[in-house]
Protein backbone atom coordinates (compact mmCIF):
# COMPACT_ATOMS: atom_id res chain seq x y z
CA UNK A 1 0.00 0.00 0.00
CA UNK A 2 1.32 3.41 -0.92
CA UNK A 3 1.73 5.70 2.05
CA UNK A 4 0.75 8.79 0.18
CA UNK A 5 -2.41 10.25 1.46
CA UNK A 6 -3.82 12.86 -0.79
CA UNK A 7 -7.02 13.56 1.05
CA UNK A 8 -7.70 17.29 1.17
CA UNK A 9 -6.87 18.55 4.65
CA UNK A 10 -8.17 21.99 5.49
CA UNK A 11 -5.71 24.62 6.54
CA UNK A 12 -6.37 26.20 9.93
CA UNK A 13 -7.72 29.69 9.30
CA UNK A 14 -7.13 31.02 12.77
CA UNK A 15 -3.88 30.13 14.49
CA UNK A 16 -0.63 31.19 16.05
CA UNK A 17 0.52 34.62 15.04
CA UNK A 18 -2.85 35.85 13.76
CA UNK A 19 -3.21 39.61 14.41
CA UNK A 20 -5.95 40.65 16.83
CA UNK A 21 -7.75 42.65 14.14
CA UNK A 22 -7.82 39.66 11.82
CA UNK A 23 -9.22 37.44 14.56
CA UNK A 24 -11.93 40.03 15.30
CA UNK A 25 -12.94 40.16 11.63
CA UNK A 26 -12.89 36.37 11.33
CA UNK A 27 -15.06 36.07 14.42
CA UNK A 28 -17.81 38.09 12.72
CA UNK A 29 -17.83 35.98 9.55
CA UNK A 30 -20.50 33.28 9.25
CA UNK A 31 -19.19 29.75 9.62
CA UNK A 32 -20.42 27.60 6.72
CA UNK A 33 -21.55 24.00 6.99
CA UNK A 34 -18.05 22.87 6.05
CA UNK A 35 -16.73 24.46 9.24
CA UNK A 36 -14.07 26.32 7.25
CA UNK A 37 -14.53 30.02 6.54
CA UNK A 38 -14.31 30.68 2.81
CA UNK A 39 -15.08 27.09 1.80
CA UNK A 40 -18.63 26.52 0.65
CA UNK A 41 -20.47 23.21 0.59
CA UNK A 42 -20.22 22.91 -3.20
CA UNK A 43 -16.42 23.11 -2.98
CA UNK A 44 -16.48 19.84 -1.06
CA UNK A 45 -18.06 17.99 -3.99
CA UNK A 46 -16.20 16.42 -6.94
CA UNK A 47 -18.50 18.22 -9.40
CA UNK A 48 -17.21 21.64 -8.32
CA UNK A 49 -13.60 20.78 -9.14
CA UNK A 50 -14.45 18.81 -12.27
CA UNK A 51 -16.27 21.86 -13.65
CA UNK A 52 -13.14 23.95 -13.21
CA UNK A 53 -11.03 21.68 -15.42
CA UNK A 54 -10.37 22.62 -19.03
CA UNK A 55 -10.48 18.94 -20.07
CA UNK A 56 -12.18 17.03 -17.28
CA UNK A 57 -12.70 13.95 -19.42
CA UNK A 58 -9.07 13.68 -20.51
CA UNK A 59 -7.65 10.28 -19.60
CA UNK A 60 -4.27 10.56 -17.89
CA UNK A 61 -3.65 6.82 -17.70
CA UNK A 62 -5.89 4.11 -19.08
CA UNK A 63 -6.53 0.85 -17.20
CA UNK A 64 -3.65 -0.95 -18.91
CA UNK A 65 -1.21 1.85 -18.12
CA UNK A 66 -2.30 1.94 -14.48
CA UNK A 67 -1.82 -1.83 -14.23
CA UNK A 68 1.62 -1.59 -15.86
CA UNK A 69 2.69 1.18 -13.48
CA UNK A 70 1.51 -0.80 -10.46
CA UNK A 71 3.33 -3.91 -11.70
CA UNK A 72 6.53 -1.90 -12.18
CA UNK A 73 6.19 -0.45 -8.68
CA UNK A 74 5.94 -3.94 -7.18
CA UNK A 75 9.11 -4.93 -9.02
CA UNK A 76 11.16 -1.88 -8.02
CA UNK A 77 10.06 -1.37 -4.42
CA UNK A 78 10.34 -4.40 -2.14
CA UNK A 79 8.26 -2.62 0.52
CA UNK A 80 5.19 -2.72 -1.72
CA UNK A 81 2.81 -5.69 -1.57
CA UNK A 82 -0.29 -6.61 -3.51
CA UNK A 83 -2.75 -7.11 -0.64
CA UNK A 84 -5.21 -8.76 -3.00
CA UNK A 85 -2.73 -11.57 -3.51
CA UNK A 86 -2.76 -12.50 0.18
CA UNK A 87 -5.05 -15.36 1.20
CA UNK A 88 -7.98 -14.70 3.56
CA UNK A 89 -6.19 -16.66 6.29
CA UNK A 90 -2.50 -17.10 7.16
CA UNK A 91 -0.89 -20.16 8.69
CA UNK A 92 1.69 -20.20 11.46
CA UNK A 93 4.61 -20.98 9.15
CA UNK A 94 3.95 -17.94 6.96
CA UNK A 95 3.61 -15.50 9.85
CA UNK A 96 6.59 -16.97 11.69
CA UNK A 97 8.72 -16.65 8.56
CA UNK A 98 7.87 -12.98 8.17
CA UNK A 99 8.64 -12.20 11.80
CA UNK A 100 11.91 -14.11 11.84
CA UNK A 101 13.04 -12.40 8.64
CA UNK A 102 12.59 -9.01 10.31
CA UNK A 103 13.90 -10.02 13.73
CA UNK A 104 17.18 -11.75 13.05
CA UNK A 105 19.78 -11.06 15.77
CA UNK A 106 22.41 -8.57 14.58
CA UNK A 107 25.72 -9.98 13.36
CA UNK A 108 27.72 -6.95 14.51
CA UNK A 109 28.39 -5.49 17.96
CA UNK A 110 25.78 -3.06 19.28
CA UNK A 111 26.41 -0.29 21.75
CA UNK A 112 24.16 1.51 24.21
CA UNK A 113 23.76 5.27 24.28
CA UNK A 114 26.55 5.53 26.88
CA UNK A 115 28.95 3.61 24.64
CA UNK A 116 28.88 0.32 26.53
CA UNK A 117 28.40 -2.90 24.52
CA UNK A 118 24.93 -4.44 24.50
CA UNK A 119 25.27 -7.89 26.11
CA UNK A 120 24.39 -10.97 24.08
CA UNK A 121 21.97 -11.97 26.83
CA UNK A 122 19.99 -8.78 26.24
CA UNK A 123 19.65 -9.54 22.54
CA UNK A 124 18.67 -13.13 23.29
CA UNK A 125 15.98 -11.86 25.66
CA UNK A 126 14.56 -9.64 22.93
CA UNK A 127 14.38 -12.62 20.58
CA UNK A 128 12.63 -14.67 23.27
CA UNK A 129 10.02 -11.92 23.63
CA UNK A 130 8.86 -12.54 20.08
CA UNK A 131 6.70 -15.31 21.55
CA UNK A 132 6.52 -17.15 18.25
CA UNK A 133 4.93 -20.13 20.00
CA UNK A 134 1.82 -18.00 20.63
CA UNK A 135 1.10 -17.58 16.93
CA UNK A 136 -2.08 -19.57 16.14
CA UNK A 137 -2.06 -22.35 13.58
CA UNK A 138 -4.45 -20.32 11.41
CA UNK A 139 -5.51 -16.71 11.70
CA UNK A 140 -7.50 -14.24 9.66
CA UNK A 141 -5.43 -11.92 7.49
CA UNK A 142 -5.37 -8.44 9.01
CA UNK A 143 -3.68 -5.21 8.04
CA UNK A 144 -1.95 -2.59 10.14
CA UNK A 145 0.16 0.50 9.66
CA UNK A 146 3.52 1.15 11.31
CA UNK A 147 5.05 4.53 10.69
CA UNK A 148 7.99 5.45 12.91
CA UNK A 149 9.17 1.87 13.36
CA UNK A 150 8.77 1.15 9.66
CA UNK A 151 10.84 4.20 8.72
CA UNK A 152 13.69 2.88 10.87
CA UNK A 153 13.38 -0.60 9.42
CA UNK A 154 13.76 0.33 5.76
CA UNK A 155 17.39 0.50 4.65
CA UNK A 156 19.22 2.66 2.15
CA UNK A 157 18.00 0.49 -0.72
CA UNK A 158 14.40 1.28 0.24
CA UNK A 159 14.70 5.05 0.40
CA UNK A 160 11.28 5.61 -1.18
CA UNK A 161 9.47 3.52 1.41
CA UNK A 162 11.34 5.25 4.23
CA UNK A 163 10.49 8.68 2.82
CA UNK A 164 6.80 7.80 2.62
CA UNK A 165 6.84 6.68 6.25
CA UNK A 166 8.38 10.00 7.25
CA UNK A 167 5.58 11.87 5.45
CA UNK A 168 2.97 9.79 7.23
CA UNK A 169 4.63 10.52 10.57
CA UNK A 170 4.72 14.24 9.77
CA UNK A 171 1.02 14.25 8.91
CA UNK A 172 0.16 12.53 12.18
CA UNK A 173 2.30 15.06 14.09
CA UNK A 174 0.59 17.95 12.33
CA UNK A 175 -2.89 16.57 13.03
CA UNK A 176 -2.01 16.24 16.72
CA UNK A 177 -0.51 19.76 16.68
CA UNK A 178 2.98 18.51 17.47
CA UNK A 179 4.61 21.54 15.88
CA UNK A 180 8.02 20.70 17.30
CA UNK A 181 8.37 17.78 14.89
CA UNK A 182 11.77 18.06 13.07
CA UNK A 183 11.14 19.79 9.77
CA UNK A 184 14.51 18.68 8.40
CA UNK A 185 13.32 15.08 8.21
CA UNK A 186 10.33 16.09 6.10
CA UNK A 187 12.53 18.20 3.82
CA UNK A 188 14.90 15.27 3.34
CA UNK A 189 12.00 12.92 2.59
CA UNK A 190 10.60 15.35 0.02
CA UNK A 191 14.00 15.60 -1.67
CA UNK A 192 14.18 11.79 -1.86
CA UNK A 193 10.73 11.56 -3.41
CA UNK A 194 11.55 14.24 -5.97
CA UNK A 195 14.81 12.51 -6.85
CA UNK A 196 12.91 9.27 -7.49
CA UNK A 197 10.20 10.93 -9.56
CA UNK A 198 7.38 10.59 -7.01
CA UNK A 199 6.15 14.14 -7.53
CA UNK A 200 2.69 13.57 -6.01
CA UNK A 201 4.01 12.51 -2.62
CA UNK A 202 6.73 15.15 -2.85
CA UNK A 203 4.06 17.81 -3.36
CA UNK A 204 2.08 16.41 -0.45
CA UNK A 205 5.20 16.78 1.73
CA UNK A 206 5.61 20.39 0.59
CA UNK A 207 2.03 21.23 1.55
CA UNK A 208 2.46 19.60 4.95
CA UNK A 209 5.41 21.92 5.53
CA UNK A 210 3.34 24.91 4.40
CA UNK A 211 0.52 24.00 6.77
CA UNK A 212 3.00 23.90 9.63
CA UNK A 213 4.32 27.35 8.68
CA UNK A 214 0.78 28.70 8.76
CA UNK A 215 0.07 27.18 12.14
CA UNK A 216 3.15 28.80 13.69
CA UNK A 217 2.35 32.18 12.10
CA UNK A 218 5.14 32.33 9.51
CA UNK A 219 2.92 33.73 6.76
CA UNK A 220 5.72 35.15 4.60
CA UNK A 221 7.56 31.83 4.51
CA UNK A 222 4.30 30.00 3.74
CA UNK A 223 3.48 32.46 0.94
CA UNK A 224 6.95 32.03 -0.55
CA UNK A 225 6.64 28.24 -0.47
CA UNK A 226 3.23 28.43 -2.15
CA UNK A 227 4.63 30.73 -4.83
CA UNK A 228 7.33 28.15 -5.58
CA UNK A 229 4.75 25.39 -5.99
CA UNK A 230 3.33 24.40 -9.37
CA UNK A 231 -0.18 23.10 -8.66
CA UNK A 232 -1.39 23.04 -12.27
CA UNK A 233 0.00 19.56 -12.90
CA UNK A 234 -1.16 18.12 -9.56
CA UNK A 235 -4.36 16.13 -8.85
CA UNK A 236 -7.48 18.15 -7.92
CA UNK A 237 -7.10 17.24 -4.24
CA UNK A 238 -3.68 18.88 -3.99
CA UNK A 239 -4.77 21.84 -6.09
CA UNK A 240 -7.55 22.35 -3.57
CA UNK A 241 -5.02 22.27 -0.73
CA UNK A 242 -2.96 24.87 -2.59
CA UNK A 243 -5.99 27.12 -3.01
CA UNK A 244 -6.91 26.77 0.66
CA UNK A 245 -3.40 27.85 1.60
CA UNK A 246 -3.70 30.99 -0.50
CA UNK A 247 -7.11 31.71 1.03
CA UNK A 248 -5.73 31.19 4.53
CA UNK A 249 -2.95 33.73 4.03
CA UNK A 250 -5.33 36.21 2.41
CA UNK A 251 -7.78 35.93 5.30
CA UNK A 252 -5.05 36.53 7.86
CA UNK A 253 -3.87 39.56 5.96
CA UNK A 254 -7.44 40.86 5.61
CA UNK A 255 -7.41 40.53 1.82
CA UNK A 256 -10.99 39.36 1.41
CA UNK A 257 -10.97 39.59 -2.39
CA UNK A 258 -8.04 37.19 -2.74
CA UNK A 259 -9.56 34.84 -0.17
CA UNK A 260 -12.84 34.63 -2.14
CA UNK A 261 -10.94 33.85 -5.36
Amino acid sequence: MRLSWLAVTAFALAGVGTPTAARDVAATLPVPASGIIGVSADQLTPAYWIARQAQPQRVLLDAAQVAAQNARLLQLDSSMHDLRALPPTLDRAQVTGWIEALSRPPQRPLFAIDGTPVPTATLDALVDQLALERIPAQQKTRYGLLVRRAARTFGQREALARARCVIAEAEIALASRDLGWPQRRLDAARATLEAHGDRINAAHARYLAIRRLLLIGRLDDAAQALAQSEPASLPPSLRAVHALGIADIAMRRLRAGAARA
